[in-house]
């Protein structure tokens, strides 16, 4: 990180201090969870990462049975690299005799969070390697826990202050991969909860669908800080791929 970030960082953490949100509001988790924690150790991540793991293997919720732990992950690219070889070793198993290939085409897909999990980072991926190839190759290891925080929030992610709209904590600035993913999960998840399947297709059928696209992803990614021109370019490249694919915006079932 540059030192313009850290003092960006810095910031954020003292309007954290200063908030008056709940411990509980979802915008002040995400804030939290984008600052690091000086108190936390390396030598308790490591300590406690078995555990986490394998709560995560068994499908407990780690990121809220760790949350300090899950909040040095956001930030320890170290700690992250050992999360990832733990994952990795408890979940190999020993070789087992072949078996035929059960038919589980009865089996529901996915749901709407993991659709949009999977949307959210293709699409940033997508992005970065049109527009900031050097990010792309962090973004998987952050989505996964970014969107445990973001889940939370509504589709907006922003605070609707008198003066206008803007996102909550937006003087600490966020780093260049944390607004990327951001921008990519509040502006598929937007359309999704927001259209129809029906209206979607329509859309589709009279050509108005990237236009649409893209005017939600501007508005997205200037609420999240995105400088004018980088806003611009980032919503012609997620309008340029969803119209080439559709699937990319799951919409989100109704009821």
């Amino acid at each position: 990180m540059t030192q313009a970030h850290d003092e960006r960082l810095k910031r954020l953490a003292q309007l954290l201090a200063k908030s008056e949100l709940a411990a509980d509001d979802p915008a002040r988790r995400l804030a939290e969870a984008l600052v690091p924690d000086d108190r936390y150790s390396h030598a308790q991540a490591e300590a406690e990462l078995p555990l986490y793991v394998t709560d995560e293997l068994l499908g407990r919720p780690a990121a809220r049975l760790y949350p300090a732990l899950h909040r040095h992950l956001l930030h320890c690219r170290q700690c992250r690299g050992l999360h990832a070889a733990l994952l990795v070793d408890l979940a190999e198993e020993p070789a087992a005799v072949p078996v035929p290939t059960p038919d589980l085409s009865f089996l529901p897909v996915p749901d709407y969070w993991g659709r949009l999990r999977v949307a959210a980072l293709r699409l940033a991926q997508a992005i970065a390697a049109a527009l900031q190839p050097a990010l792309a190759p962090r973004l998987a290891g952050l989505a996964e826990l970014l969107f445990d925080e973001l889940q939370d929030l509504g589709p907006d992610l922003w605070v609707a202050p008198p003066t206008g709209r803007a996102f909550a904590f937006a003087e600490g600035e966020l780093s260049d991969e944390v607004r990327l993913l951001t921008a990519a999960w509040a502006t598929t998840r937007q359309l999704g909860e927001r259209l129809t399947p029906d209206q979607m297709a329509g859309l589709r059928r009279t050509g108005a669908w990237p236009a649409t696209a893209r005017q939600v992803a501007a508005q997205a990614a200037a609420n999240l800080g995105f400088e004018r021109a980088a806003a611009d370019r980032f919503a012609q490249e997620y309008a340029r791929l969803v119209a080439s694919d559709p699937s990319l915006v799951p919409p989100r079932p109704q009821g």
